[in-house]
């Protein structure tokens, strides 16, 4: 007799489990290694208009200060 637990621990298995680890694994060996991915993207960031935010925050802080 099928019951409901058999078929949401089937509806699991094929679903969330065996494609999360194929796709894992076509990730990583046709994509590169995720370390290094994450550091070239790191390496490679603009972030002067973040800067320039902060920046302006900061020198906004310091003018009310000294007030």
């Amino acid at each position: 007799m099928l019951r409901p637990t058999h078929l949401l621990n089937l509806a699991c298995d094929l679903t969330s489990s065996g494609f999360g680890q194929r796709q894992l694994m076509y990730e990583y060996y046709h994509g590169g290694d995720p370390m290094r991915i994450r550091a070239q993207h790191y390496q490679r960031a603009d972030l002067q208009a973040g800067n320039q935010m902060i920046d302006r925050l900061l020198s906004a802080d310091n003018a009310n200060t000294h007030e």
